[in-house]
């Protein structure tokens, strides 16, 4: 053989024929392991067969499994016991032909299923273990049968010393399948019943193995650690200026600045409103007065030209041009012309006696007259007051729904009430300002905006700060119980800014030094953690909690599982007031 093909137990036929494709040389062997697939079926074989002939190959198997070299003998291919063998026969010019005939498989019948599946086409001899020939068959010889075993142990000698180098070959490892023993195949007689309970037994401890190794990997991976360490403490109140803005993506704890979101929702509006303006209707009074020019130029009055009586306006309906003044037997005679005037707004205020005199606004023009007609009549009408104070009513009566709205859009974020922004995106008032009614109807859309925030994060930035104010012998001790109180000092929603002023009450006490302390105490007893603990950090409140506790008592071996926290204890009480 100039090459050799090894394959696996369970390598499919599709495989090896593709495979030979692949090959490049001639001649080459296929090296097939004890219980291959491939052996199983003559079918398989015949098409190997078939597809070497195509291929114009020359093709031979090795295998040391007897019923797949009685099959592949009966379906023409070469066949040798191992590759050592094939090599030195075609080395020779030869081809070793095997008596397929002879070549039995023999079967110990005294086990109750040893007659299992034998492929078809092969002989099989059936005998006991005593050597009791099977009906039909002869005994078989003594002197034989020490023979054949003595041929099987030099075979299984040969197979169990190293193997020769053959440079001229690829190698590869083969992998084999021993055959069944008889045994097996006894065992797999066995009643259902048995061969049931015995799977359910392999597998309730496949699952109770599963179960452990699963508890381990979860402790192990899952495990958390809370170190609480006590130290003594007075209370302390840190205050700081913080902004908090909805661009951020994450805090700014070095500028004290809060990652914020920016919360919306809207309500559509419809609200009648009460018109509180007056406007009076009634009729204007008119009149023609006599216009006097005691200038010695003629006076031209322009149409809409004002005359006042007491605080009464009127205007000249038309231009005019009142001649000047003249000398007439050593006296001054007043140029005068006549014009129509009417009142500025209507009421019978503006009805005034024949000898009413008005003023003209140039000097030496003056006139005089009576004027009639004018009609006092009052009406409501909207207001520009009505609009503006009509949006904030309706603002009001719907700020609780809209605050409720932003509550639940927040999701957990805090919402300072006093921070939200309310206005109108659409306001379509059923009357203009100045029209007579006593009620309009005000349609719209109402906006409520605010910036929410997580309050732990507003206290890590405000714990941040305090603590850079804190003296290096001194350790800020965060609590839940500790109280932040934020204040707001302005908000500007066109930069999504809201800045607030925030006053943390805590508590402060000695300086304590956890570094590297959660690498020292991994994977320790409680016990022994406590003890590393206090050698470092001097406490003597320790307080550790392990989750899930299994018993163990064995704090995590991840130091990033391991948490530290500092609590106080006893805190200096608080001044009362007096």
């Amino acid at each position: 053989m100039e090459e050799f093909i090894y394959l696996e137990v369970d390598e499919e036929i599709t495989s090896i024929i593709d495979r030979m494709h692949q090959n490049k040389t001639d001649r080459f062997g296929l090296v097939v392991p004890r219980g291959a697939t491939v052996l199983q079926s003559v079918v398989n074989l015949k098409l190997i067969k078939k597809e070497a002939e195509k291929l114009d190959k020359a093709i031979a198997i090795i295998t040391l499994d007897k019923i797949g070299r009685n099959l592949a003998a009966q379906v023409g291919l070469p066949v040798y016991d191992d590759i050592k063998q094939a090599a030195v026969t075609v080395a020779h010019g030869k081809e070793q032909k095997i008596s397929h005939a002879n070549d039995v498989i023999e079967i110990d019948m005294s086990q109750p299923e040893a007659a299992g599946e034998v492929p078809e086409g092969v002989n099989v001899h059936y005998y006991d273990q005593e050597g009791t020939v099977a009906p039909g068959e002869e005994k078989p010889d003594k002197n034989s049968q020490e023979e054949e075993g003595k041929e099987e142990k030099e075979k299984d000698e040969a197979k169990s010393a190293p193997p020769a180098k053959e440079p001229d070959f690829k190698a590869k490892e083969i992998k084999s399948s021993p055959m069944k023993t008889m045994q097996q195949i006894a065992q797999a007689s066995q009643p259902a019943k048995f061969a049931k309970k015995k799977g359910l037994k392999r597998k309730i401890i496949f699952a109770l193995a599963a179960a452990a190794l699963a508890a381990i990997v979860y402790w192990v991976v899952g495990a958390r650690a809370q170190v609480t360490i006590g130290v003594d403490a007075e209370p302390y109140e840190a205050k700081a200026p913080v902004s908090i803005d909805a661009t951020l993506l994450g805090n700014d704890t070095e500028n004290s600045k809060v990652a914020g979101t920016l919360l919306e929702t809207t309500v559509d509006v419809k609200e009648t409103l009460k018109a509180s303006g007056k406007k009076q209707v009634g009729e204007k009074a008119k009149g023609t007065l006599t216009f006097y020019n005691n200038d010695g130029v003629d006076q031209i009055l322009a149409s809409g030209t004002t005359v006042i009586n007491s605080g009464l306006k009127f205007n000249l309906t038309s231009a005019l041009t009142v001649p000047k003044a003249v000398v007439s037997g050593g006296a001054i005679v007043q140029g005068k012309a006549d014009g129509e005037v009417v009142a500025q707004e209507s009421g019978a205020q503006f009805n005034l006696p024949s000898s009413t005199t008005y003023t003209v606004g140039k000097a030496l023009i003056s006139a005089q007259g009576g004027t009639a007609g004018g009609t006092t009549k009052e009406v409501t009408v909207v207001a520009a007051t009505d609009v503006s104070e009509g949006k904030d009513k309706i603002i009001a009566a719907r700020s609780a729904e809209l605050r409720d709205a932003l509550k639940a859009s927040a999701k957990g974020l805090f919402i300072i009430e006093g921070a939200v922004n309310y206005s109108f995106t659409e306001f379509t008032p059923s009357k203009e300002v100045g029209a007579e009614a006593e009620n309009f109807e005000a349609k719209g859309k109402i906006k409520a905006q605010i910036i929410a925030f997580d309050e732990s994060n507003l206290r890590v930035v405000v714990a941040d700060k305090a603590k850079k104010d804190l003296p290096p012998d001194k350790s800020l001790l965060i609590d839940e119980k500790d109280v932040i109180t934020p204040t707001l000092t302005s908000v500007d929603l066109a930069k999504k800014e809201m800045k607030l002023q925030v006053v943390l009450s805590s508590h402060v006490g000695a300086a304590v030094n956890t570094d590297g302390l959660d690498r020292k105490i991994k994977g320790k007893s409680a016990k022994k953690a406590r003890t590393l603990i206090e050698e470092q950090t001097g406490a003597k409140n320790i307080d550790i909690k392990i989750r899930p506790n299994l018993g163990l008592l064995r704090l995590p071996f991840l130091a990033s599982s391991i948490k530290f926290k500092l609590d106080y204890v006893n805190a200096a009480p608080e001044a009362n007031p007096t």
